[in-house]
């Protein structure tokens, strides 16, 4: 950790100055703004394009296609502030980041321009085309593997989504301070301002501004998209009836190696524009139209992959560290709902139990009895189980490891034990690793099952889906906590014990 902050203090990092960086200030009513944009001019033209660039690729990764069009016409590649020229932190929402963008829109003097956004960027560029006070200014919207509508993203709904980003801001604390990162922090995509992003994203809306866009769209996607599944545009295809839809047939990252496809496909949908052959929202036609209009049909979402997957899994095993049994319930509800594959919901159950046991193992081997004086180990671990659980250890060894696995509330009390007495780490291991096995599939595949009827109320009642998910966690829950006990004599011993306590204390 020394060695780390002394690097990045050595070494502090520095923003690269582009050649094509300008600032601009906008006034919105979260106070005047400096904003950042890369200008790149066509002293021949008088044509002007934004670019809005997706959260995770950035500015720079639009630059390479940016100058493509610049043969052709001007181009404008708008930044996203964090803050204001007074230095206060302003919302990162999608309205605010809409409201900036048609403040730069008015400032700016062009007859008509044309907005090309790029994944994030698309949510911004809808909202804003759709609610745009003089639309005459904007004359086409072209969106790149863009956002859509919250079913494609993520779990599917907004307070869930912001939920599971929130669960990411102790993940990014942990990593910004707690760990030897040598300044890789600021590189990579788990930034606290990411993660504010992402959770102020609203896209409950989205299906409502896309109703309002009525000027010319054109929808590109690439199959190979590791950020953006290919439904999210064909979904989007389908709701703006008016909008055209090409597939690339090449990698998202060719787009910033070789943007040629790209710059030709912007090239044929904008000169069709200015030649008044695109379609508009008045011009599309019936059947597209009516196809818009019917409900949306869930069987299109298809189970992550790429980034979200990773994200997915990372959050899994940040949530086994506060309770096994219930992150891998809720894994099993992904499972029931086609977010998540059957195989990576147990991979990253297995993966986030193995750590949090482990380390179970590793603070009993260090610290020893005292750890059960302090807190929270104290609120949750009575020191008569840590007693009787060092007597079974002695008297059954490994045996108990196997067994407490199927026992929910024993495990931590027994691993930190285990770790107290130096049980032979790779005996301890390997019983453990055998019940885990048998435990985080079962579990999973159980939670699935159970749970795939129940789901189906979340489509009837959107609002109260966080609720909703709650409770079937919590009677899954329930029934893996009194039932699935019973399969073993020592939870059925555990059972009567209690009962007999209970009939004592209330009954006499």
């Amino acid at each position: 950790m020394i060695l780390s902050a002394i690097v990045q203090i050595t070494f502090p990092r520095e923003e690269t100055i582009n050649i094509y960086q300008t600032q601009k200030i906008v006034h919105i009513d979260e106070g005047e703004i400096s904003l950042q944009i890369y200008e790149l001019q066509n002293a021949e033209s008088d044509e002007w394009v934004i670019f809005l660039p997706d959260l995770i690729m950035g500015s720079h990764f639009l630059i390479p296609l940016a100058e493509g069009v610049q043969n052709s016409r001007n181009v404008l590649i708008m930044d996203y502030p964090t803050q204001n020229t007074s230095g206060d932190r302003i919302s990162h929402s999608v309205a605010t980041r809409s409201e900036i963008l048609e403040a730069l829109i008015s400032d700016l003097s062009y007859s008509g321009l044309h907005i090309a956004a790029h994944g994030y960027g698309g949510l911004i560029a809808v909202q804003t085309v759709s609610k745009l006070e003089n639309k005459p200014l904007v004359n086409s919207l072209s969106l790149l593997s863009s956002y859509g509508p919250v079913e494609f993203h993520l779990l599917g709904n907004e307070t869930i989504n912001r939920t599971m980003y929130n669960l990411l801001y102790p993940a990014a604390f942990l990593f910004q301070y707690a760990t030897p990162h040598f300044g890789w922090y600021h590189q990579q995509l788990l930034q606290n301002k990411n993660i504010r992003t992402y959770s102020e994203m609203e896209q409950a809306n989205f299906r409502e501004f896309a109703e309002n866009v009525d000027l010319p769209v054109h929808i590109i996607h690439p199959l190979n998209d590791n950020y953006i599944s290919y439904q999210t545009s064909v979904e989007l295809h389908r709701i703006l009836p008016h909008s055209t839809f090409a597939v690339a047939e090449v990698y998202q990252e060719k787009m910033y190696n070789n943007p040629g496809f790209w710059v030709d496909q912007l090239e044929w949908f904008w000169q069709a524009v200015e030649r008044g052959e695109a379609v508009d929202r008045s011009i599309a036609s019936a059947d597209r139209i009516a196809h818009s209009m019917q409900p949306f049909d869930s069987d299109t979402v298809e189970s992550h992959s790429g980034w979200p997957l990773l994200l997915i899994i990372v959050v899994i095993i940040i949530l086994c560290f506060l309770n096994e049994d219930l992150t891998c319930i809720s894994t099993g509800l992904l499972v029931a709902g086609g977010i998540l594959d059957l195989h990576f919901a147990i991979f990253a159950c297995f993966i986030g139990i193995f750590f949090t046991d482990s380390f179970a193992y590793y603070l009993g081997s260090r610290v020893g009895r005292p750890i059960f004086q302090k807190i929270p180990f104290k609120w949750i671990i009575d020191e008569k189980d840590v007693n009787r659980v060092e007597d079974l250890l002695r008297m059954h060894g490994m045996k108990v490891i196997f067994a407490t696995r199927f026992i929910p509330g024993t495990r931590l009390p027994t691993y930190i034990t285990a770790g107290m007495l130096k049980t032979d780490f790779k005996k301890f291991l390997a019983y453990f690793i055998l019940a885990t096995m048998v435990w985080a599939p079962l579990i999973v595949s159980l939670s699935a099952v159970l749970g795939r009827p129940m789901l189906g109320y979340i489509e009837s009642y959107q609002e109260y889906a966080f609720i909703i998910v709650l409770l079937i966690v919590l009677i899954i829950y329930s029934l893996l906590k009194f039932i699935l006990p019973l399969a073993t004599i020592t939870g059925r011993r555990r059972f009567i014990v209690k009962t007999e306590r209970f009939k004592e204390r209330y009954f006499g």
